[in-house]
């Protein structure tokens, strides 16, 4: 799948047609049809089928659509976080609680921000039993979490910030 295929896909399932797709991407309806043909034969599903009110989805059409817009925010994020970091910008991944997200993280990303003009710190939310793995993945630079007890690949914990509710 190639982000056009997906765009293609993607301008179609908003517009119900590929005329309307291929005017918004401005771009020919053979180039949008093409790219929705490629598709169909990679996945092996139709994607659409004809009805009395235009192009329906086929039960794997519905699930592509979902994550197709998922991947292409993906790509555009990406897109920008790598010119932010050519710019010079920092990014900061930050894995914690929903008790610590809630109740602590609001100070502790508003001083690293504080600190540092060409940092963006990025809160995400997720169970205890997440944070080794994105951490051990590089998917969070840091996780912060009640009590856990062992990391893969030699990552270390380091309690600090005792507190309580």
């Amino acid at each position: 799948m190639t982000p056009k295929q997906l765009t293609a896909f993607a301008g179609v399932v908003r517009h119900g047609s590929v005329k309307a797709a291929a005017a918004e991407l401005q771009v020919t309806e053979s180039a949008v049809s093409m790219h929705l043909r490629s598709l169909r034969d990679e996945l092996a599903d139709p994607l659409f089928h004809r009805s009395g009110a235009g192009l329906a989805l086929t039960p794997g059409g519905h699930r592509l659509a979902t994550r197709a817009v998922e991947l292409l925010g993906l790509q555009e994020q990406t897109r920008r976080e790598v010119e932010q970091a050519g710019a010079g910008t920092r990014v900061l991944r930050i894995a914690a609680t929903s008790l610590f997200a809630e109740y602590a993280a609001p100070g502790l990303i508003e001083l690293f921000s504080s600190r540092a003009d060409d940092l963006q710190v990025e809160l995400s939310v997720v169970a205890t039993d997440e944070i080794a793995g994105l951490v051990a993945g590089r998917g969070a630079d840091i996780g912060l979490a009640p009590q856990l007890t062992t990391l893969p690949g030699g990552l270390e914990i380091e309690p600090f910030l005792r507190y309580e509710l």
